[in-house]
């Protein structure tokens, strides 16, 4: 990373806190449940992390991953720090406290659990933040798509809905992933929604929007200044819209319409007492509107990916890349050896891995976070093609021809049926 990056980190978070990044397992229900990916999760700045004091699960910090990010021409911060699973993790995150550190949750908490800390962000105001029933108020009477909430969520509420449209799930606790989110665009859906949803109280009924465009903007919102972007990427869905990771291409901007609604979220979520962190997803209709669907106040998978871009694409001739979710099912170490003439050739990085085989995780497939770089869009496209000889699985980009991986129907960070 370049000296101007040294300390990022500690500019957006501030002197005397530490970053405490884990899910706790009974807040998961509207995220993931799966334990590898929780703890995967807690390394989504390792890359970035510059003097920050973090604490992330060991699997994440293997020999094997920190060597090949330094040849990568990354730095592994001299403070994060590792733990072993959950109630080393709650050990950990409460003995800093009692230092005289104070942690910066990146998600909410079970009550009660630390109640011993002092936190760096309210609960509540995560809570708050992250809720999408707050969504419209974050984002101002125009910047949200028509929404009312069923309440109760009941099977004749749900099933007498007119279509297409999005629901969602009302929540306070962390969410995201697609796990919350369901696109019914025939009635046939509303079944498998309300199924889908069925442990829900209240779900949000959303105007549904024909989107020609679906950005990702990155936000660094700080304590002693106005809030600021740092950068923007196109999201990249499935055509069941499953969100599978996000693209830069240097000539490809959002339209001002985006970063000013972008702007409105960030100072929304500064007045209710936030800061560091977020990524605002925002979709372009036909008309040219911006429209936010989901605000995510906390670190997000493409935050270290905009930053590494940033420092790595320009001095090594590139002007496209991308963030990839790779599973790998025979082993980190032997991929990352396959990987060493895509590192030395400098289109590959490596953002953060998880390694089952190295510390306390569950058996399962190791998995990474990679970096694909190009030259321009067809290179791009080749080296996702080289990547995927070497045994990575992921969702590449389809060509001929590369833009029709951004039909409007294709364009939702959520799960459709």
């Amino acid at each position: 990373m370049t000296q101007s990056s040294q300390t990022r980190m500690r500019r957006i978070f501030g002197e005397g806190v530490f970053i405490a990044p884990r899910l706790m397992e009974e807040m998961s229900e509207w995220v993931i449940d799966d334990l590898n990916t929780i703890e995967f999760m807690t390394a989504g700045l390792v890359a970035v992390a510059d003097d920050m004091p973090m604490l992330v699960h060991e699997s994440t910090m293997s020999p094997n991953s920190q060597s090949a990010m330094r040849d990568c021409g990354l730095s592994i911060g001299g403070n994060v720090i590792t733990y072993r699973n959950r109630q080393d993790y709650i050990g950990q995150v409460t003995a800093i406290a009692a230092s005289g550190l104070m942690p910066v949750f990146q998600h909410a908490n079970p009550p009660g659990l630390f109640d011993g800390c002092d936190p760096a962000i309210r609960d509540e105001t995560i809570r708050f933040v992250n809720d999408k029933s707050n969504l419209g108020e974050l984002a101002g009477p125009h910047g949200a798509p028509a929404r009312r909430i069923l309440d109760p969520f009941d099977e004749a509420a749900a099933l007498g809905l007119k279509t297409p449209t999005v629901l969602k799930v009302a929540t306070d606790k962390p969410n995201g992933g697609a796990t919350d989110v369901a696109i019914c665009r025939k009635r046939r859906h509303l079944p498998r929604a309300y199924k889908k949803f069925s442990s829900a109280d209240r779900v949000i009924v959303e105007d549904y929007v024909q989107a020609a465009a679906n950005w990702s903007v990155r936000y660094e919102i700080l304590r002693g200044a106005p809030p600021r972007s740092s950068g923007s990427s196109r999201q990249i869905c499935m055509r069941n819209g499953v969100h599978v990771g996000n693209l830069i291409n240097t000539a490809d901007a959002p339209p001002a319409a985006v970063l000013d609604l972008a702007r409105t979220v960030a100072e929304a979520g500064r007045e209710r007492g936030y800061f560091g962190l977020a990524g605002f997803d925002i979709l372009v209709d036909h008309a040219g509107r911006a429209w936010a669907i989901d605000l995510n106040f906390r670190m997000t998978s493409s935050s270290a990916f905009g930053y590494l871009f940033d420092a790595l694409a320009e001095p090594r001739g590139m002007t496209c890349g991308r963030l990839a979710f790779c599973f790998i099912d025979h082993g980190l170490s032997s991929f990352l050896a396959r990987c060493r003439p895509a590192f030395d050739a400098g289109w590959l990085v490596p953002v953060s891995t998880f390694d089952p085989a190295f510390g306390e995780a569950e058996p399962g497939q190791a998995r990474c976070r990679m970096m694909i770089m190009g030259r321009d869009e067809a290179d791009l496209v080749r080296n996702e093609r080289r990547l995927e000889a070497l045994g990575a699985e992921f969702h590449p980009l389809r060509k001929p021809p590369f833009r029709r991986t951004f039909l409007p129907s294709s364009l939702f960070r959520a799960t459709t049926f």
